[in-house]
């Protein structure tokens, strides 16, 4: 609303009697961004009004363009003097372009002149009764007159995202700022298309198909700039929507103070110029955490200002700023996807990566599901993770607010969720890298306590158990059992270190159980492949005959799996000696060698 509008306001109620609030009275003030069309209708009849339709056509279509800053109750009366001229003398078009360029200085004459065109002719096919859409597509081309047809598909139900809110509210266009403005342009028109389709006093399928093709959006050069879009006569270059034009502030780069200032007046900023003439040099990276996110809260397109510094700027002003800070940056390098395409040619300097891991330090409330989101699901999370495990040892101490311990719990269940996702995705060659380095700790036969009770011991076992089936090196970070079952399974062990894991570690065992207690075919071997000779532990051996537990002749060393045979010949004794026990054994050639060796203590 405009600001001188509640004088008339306050003007029209003492002409028709109305009682008005006396001097000196508190009360509550509306703040309106928008004039709705019963307030407009209602100014009008009280100024009786000649042109009634005429100004809520010009009302709603240049508030939809322009903004509610286009519009005023003031500019009722000379709208309605100028249609009233309009019908008996020529010139009108000139008055309002005139009027427009009055309440939007920012456009230019060329843009003000399509609008006008293009309202005339609606107004002309209105006192016909003919398709206002058609009418005004017949009338020209250009980004302003398809701008209009697409206004006019929501002039009764009145819904649609105006134009300027469009490309800078969180409801409308994300990052509008970082595409040419014919693009924004052509975004908004198909908004209001939709928005018109989705009302029930939607605009026939007449009216949605006499707008005129969209290629006539770019027929216009545009000069990008703070707010609408500066129109020039010029035909437009073929390369815009790669590169194009745009009003640009040229002061000291090297002051970010400066260019806050100039982003806050308004002022539109290179920052690919920026990039190449300050920020980009080693003498002037920007060292103030706090200053570049006020920056981000003021600018148009965060995105490109972010671009503009380099990886290894970004990832120091992460590192080194408050916490405060720190996280802002790190929210606005995911939501603007900074770096996530080049993380494996980033090395050490990866802002995408190292963005998460800041909110890992420093966020006090986020939920593993909420981190893995941030980052796009769990692909680009896992890649995020293990880049973490390599470059991050200098950050495992978190100091602060925050308990160390309670981050490092965190840490665990991410890592377990994204291995559990990696498991069901058949991925399992991927696990050993997300456990090693800073991470290698954390992998145990049994996980830290979980308050919530939403986690168990025995997915940390499966988790464990796949990595040390996939990994071809033991890690001596690992928990003693974790890396006694890599030597198992890989033929290393001893027969001691073997029956110590089965008495502290069985969980690794029985891992990805069913819940019928099978041990697992690759543990069964490594156990079976074991030298000629060896002890085992008596329940151990009852466990691999009485289980159902699947051995495989090829995953032994001795294919024949006499040697196999052997290891167990006391608990086949046992079993075929005692009436209650029994063999449980999966049909197939073990099953027929273990049944052999038992025919001799029949």
């Amino acid at each position: 609303k405009d600001s001188r509008d509640d004088e008339l306001l306050d003007l029209l109620r003492k002409q028709h009697g109305e009682k008005t609030e006396p001097e000196g009275v508190n009360r509550v003030l509306l703040v309106q961004t928008r004039l709705g069309k019963a307030q407009v209708q209602t100014v009008m009849e009280k100024n009786n009004t000649e042109h009634k339709e005429e100004v809520l056509l010009w009302m709603h279509c240049c508030r939809s363009l322009f903004g509610g800053s286009a519009v005023s109750l003031r500019f009722i009366a000379p709208l309605d003097e100028r249609m009233r001229a309009s019908l008996v003398s020529t010139g009108a078009d000139t008055d309002l372009t005139n009027i427009l360029l009055s309440k939007v200085p920012t456009i230019s004459r060329a843009s003000a002149q399509d609008f006008v065109t293009a309202f005339l002719a609606a107004v002309k096919a209105l006192h016909q009764s003919k398709d206002l859409v058609s009418a005004v597509a017949s009338a020209g081309r250009g980004p302003i007159n398809m701008m209009v047809q697409a206004a006019l598909l929501t002039r009764d139900s009145g819904v649609g995202i105006d134009f300027p809110d469009f490309v800078s509210s969180a409801t409308g266009l994300h990052r509008a700022y970082d595409g040419p403005p014919a693009l924004r342009i052509a975004a908004w028109c198909c908004h209001l298309r939709a928005s018109a389709k989705a009302v029930a006093a939607a605009p026939t399928h007449n009216e949605l198909d006499s707008m005129a093709l969209p290629q006539s959006v770019f027929d216009s050069m545009l000069v990008d700039q703070y707010g609408f879009p500066l129109q020039l006569r010029d035909p437009p270059d073929m390369s815009f929507l790669r590169k194009g034009r745009a009003f640009s502030w040229n002061g000291d780069y090297t002051r970010i103070h400066d260019i806050i200032d100039a982003v806050k007046r308004g002022h539109s900023v290179d920052w690919m110029d920026v990039h190449r003439r300050c920020w980009s040099l080693k003498l002037s990276p920007v060292l103030d955490g706090g200053a570049l996110v006020k920056l981000l809260s003021v600018c148009n397109s965060p995105g490109s200002v972010l671009a503009a510094l380099t990886k290894e700027n970004l990832c120091t002003l992460l590192k080194k700023s408050t916490p405060e800070d720190t996280l802002a940056i790190a929210g606005a390098v995911l939501n603007h996807q900074i770096g996530k395409n080049t993380i494996q040619d980033d090395g050490m300097y990866s802002p995408w990566s190292l963005a998460l891991w800041m909110l890992i330090v420093h966020e006090e409330t986020i939920r593993p599901e909420q981190l893995i989101e941030r980052m796009g699901g769990e692909k680009e999370a896992t890649v995020a993770l293990v880049w973490a495990s390599k470059n991050m040892s200098d950050w495992r101490t978190v100091y602060g607010k925050i308990d160390p311990q309670q981050r490092g719990v965190l840490v665990w269940r991410i890592l377990l969720r994204l291995s559990t996702w990696l498991m069901k995705q058949k991925r399992f060659s991927e696990l050993p890298s997300l456990w090693q380095n800073i991470f290698a700790p954390l992998l145990r036969v049994a996980g830290p306590t979980d308050v919530a009770g939403q986690e168990d011991d025995v997915r940390l076992s499966d988790v464990a158990l796949c990595v040390v089936i996939e990994a071809e090196d033991c890690n001596s970070n690992w928990d003693s059992p974790v890396q006694s079952m890599w030597a198992v399974l890989h033929r290393k062990a001893t027969p001691t270190q073997l029956s110590e894991l089965w008495q502290t570690g069985q969980p690794l065992f029985y891992a990805m159980d069913d819940g019928s207690g099978r041990l697992h075919p690759k543990v069964c071997a490594g156990v079976l492949s074991m030298p000629r000779g060896s002890s085992l532990p008596m329940d151990l051996k009852l466990a691999l005959l009485q289980t159902g537990s699947d051995v495989r002749l090829e995953d032994l060393d001795d294919v024949t799996g006499k040697t196999s045979v052997a290891l167990l010949s006391d608990a086949i004794q046992q079993i075929e000696q005692q009436e209650d026990k029994s063999f449980n054994i999966p049909d197939g050639a073990w099953c027929a060698l273990v049944h052999d060796a038992a025919k001799q203590f029949e």
